[in-house]
Order: structure tokens, then C-alpha cells, then sequence
């Protein structure tokens, strides 16, 4: 899938292209709910052990409270109605 600046994606608006990696990519967003900015990770190619990692990753930082680390806010199913497949896309801000 393709994203691109003012596509809503699980009722985030993207706002920007942070960075592509290994997994994925980054994109800022605003949250259409709270106005909040968050980051939204999608991964953008793999198979099964792609995404069994991105589902750790995932379940990682979800258990992790830092100030120098992001916040994990939602992913895989809690994103149903998202345009994406749930399971590549995770939130953080």
C-alpha cells in the first residue's frame, strides 16, 4: 500500500514520511479523535517471520514506560477498521 500526506489511515491523517528501515516505514500523524501526534509504523514487505518480529516489537514496547522512549498506543487489532492489514500497523507517539 501505498501512503501518501492527507491519506487517513485508522482514523490518523497523515502528516509527513519520518523514515523507511529494514521492516518498514514511519509516518507522522495527527490522531482525528484527539489531535494528538503520533508516529505510524507499517510494514511494508515480509513474510511470516517479518511479521511475527514486528508483532514482538510491538508487544515490547507496549510493556516499556520511559520519557526517552515512544509510547506504544495500538496496533494489530486494535486497528479492525484500519485500510491497511491490522497486523502491519503499529502506533507510537
Amino acid at each position: 500500500m501505498s501512503i501518501v500526506v492527507g491519506q487517513t489511515v485508522a482514523g490518523f491523517e497523515i502528516i509527513g514520511h519520518l523514515g523507511s528501515g529494514g521492516m518498514g516505514d514511519v509516518f507522522a500523524a495527527l490522531d482525528r479523535r484527539t489531535g494528538a501526534r503520533v508516529a505510524i509504523k507499517i510494514l511494508q514487505r515480509g513474510g511470516a517471520r517479518e511479521r511475527e518480529r514486528f508483532a514482538r516489537e510491538a508487544a515490547t514496547l507496549a510493556q516499556l514506560a520511559h520519557p526517552s522512549i515512544v509510547r506504544y498506543i495500538a496496533g494489530g487489532a486494535e486497528l479492525r477498521n484500519a485500510e491497511v492489514e491490522p497486523s502491519l500497523l503499529s502506533l507510537v507517539c
